[in-house]
């Protein structure tokens, strides 16, 4: 299936960028605290039919995907998502989450969220690189070590601790989505001495945990070490709280694609900070 025929043919990715750029700006954390301001909110009306037009379209390409669909060779997320449908539904689950409307909004979002974090968490990378040659140096060892001059793959991250930590020292320290989107609470619960009902909206502030003093050893600082043991082996941190609190599809996709993209720069371009 031809990605960019899609593309070509919609403009998906204008509109999903230009929703994006509205989700990206003070407006998008205003509506989420208070939607009743949405009325006062500039362009709101024209996002919300950017949304419905890409929704429209994705709902499309989604039908064109199923209906060339082969269970014993998935292409992508959207295949194994169907193949896992189908056989839910078909030993009587018809309650799950693998749902048509689940399945639009996840390719929805995994194209809008994917794109504006991606770019801007590289750009950041390049520029600490260039900033920390003796970083870069270490990077770029490793990647010629473990990947030498073919192309990156995916499976290559767990052999790749190092780059791996750069990669999450980056998008810590950058921190450029400081609050994440709205919670609920699925039970009453009490946090600090304050009670919070079942129901209530929670907006997780991504920095106060991502500069932790508590959490780690210099939040202000760029240190991949954060993210290494004694032995040099990467080590996840709960602490590490990048774009969104909680199980989330889109940073998963982040990460494969800062791994591959990432890796891929600084195994064929040295950078160096000018002075």
């Amino acid at each position: 299936m031809d990605f960019f025929k899609y593309v070509n043919n919609t403009g998906v990715l204008l509109r999903l960028g230009t929703s994006q750029s509205f989700l990206s700006n003070n407006h998008e954390t205003m509506y989420n605290m208070f939607p009743w301001l949405g009325p006062w909110i500039n362009n709101l009306t024209c996002l919300k039919k950017s949304m419905a037009d890409t929704k429209m379209e994705v709902t499309e390409l989604v039908r064109d995907l199923k209906e060339t669909l082969n269970p014993q060779m998935c292409r992508g997320f959207v295949d194994s998502f169907l193949v896992q449908k189908q056989i839910l539904e078909e030993s009587g689950n018809m309650d799950s989450l693998y749902h048509d409307n689940n399945q639009v909004f996840s390719v929805t979002n995994l194209f809008s969220a994917g794109t504006d974090t991606t770019g801007i968490t590289l750009r950041w990378g390049l520029l600490l690189m260039a900033k920390y040659p003796h970083i870069q140096d270490q990077v770029q060892e490793e990647i010629s070590r473990v990947i030498g001059s073919r192309q990156p793959l995916v499976e290559d991250r767990k052999n790749l601790p190092y780059t791996d930590a750069v990669i999450h020292e980056t998008q810590r320290l950058a921190n450029f989505v400081s609050m994440s989107i709205p919670h609920t609470t699925s039970r009453d619960v009490t946090f600090q001495g304050y009670f919070i009902k079942k129901g209530t909206s929670v907006i997780p502030l991504l920095t106060s945990v991502l500069q932790d003093d508590s959490e780690w050893e210099s939040p202000h600082t760029f240190n991949p070490s954060h993210f290494l043991d004694e032995q040099g082996l990467f080590v996840k941190m709960d602490a590490f709280m990048a774009f969104s609190a909680g199980i989330s599809c889109e940073v998963a996709l982040l990460g494969v694609e800062l791994q591959t993209c990432g890796s891929h720069t600084l195994q064929h371009t040295p950078l160096r900070h000018q002075s």
